[in-house]
């Protein structure tokens, strides 16, 4: 009678474990890529990234990543740039409502470019409800660059961050 108990129990669990299965690096939502690192035992740190790719050089030109705060309950928002921006006019993102969201710039490393902002419960919904981003930064004093952002999966792959 056990055995039978047993295989009953696992048969109903099964679907449930199914669905409500976390993510995995490398799972795919919608344009966004589900990444995890670990940090220490039993500690991970996950993101959602997108990354743009310069065809004709093959060179990144921008990844944007949403991952929780390691300080709080929230999210935040990290893009790398490349290495030759115009430090001072800083990135903005803006949503297709108009919602900017300025970014703080952090430091230039080997690998770009980073900057990062806090995530408002505003910022979320906006990003959330979009279709798409606008990352705006300088190339040099007067080059404005524009880079769009598809927000395609985004709240799908949010729901997964833990």
């Amino acid at each position: 009678m056990k055995p039978f108990l047993i295989i009953i129990s696992m048969a109903l669990t099964l679907p449930f474990s199914a669905v409500y299965a976390a993510a995995n690096t490398g799972d795919k939502f919608g344009d966004w890529l589900f990444e995890c690192q670990a940090l220490a035992a039993n500690k991970t740190s996950c993101l959602l990234s997108q990354t743009l790719i310069k065809k004709e050089s093959n060179q990144r030109v921008l990844r944007l990543a949403i991952s929780k705060s390691q300080q709080n309950s929230g999210f935040m928002l990290v893009s790398v740039m490349p290495l030759g921006i115009y430090l001072p006019a800083g990135v903005t993102v803006k949503t297709e409502k108009g919602i900017v969201i300025p970014m703080i710039m952090k430091a230039c490393t080997k690998q770009g470019c980073i900057a990062s902002t806090p995530l408002s419960k505003k910022h979320l919904r906006a990003i959330k409800a979009g279709k798409k981003l606008t990352v705006i930064f300088l190339a040099n004093q007067a080059t404005p660059i524009t880079l769009p952002i598809s927000l395609n999966g985004i709240s799908a792959g949010l729901k997964e961050l833990k």
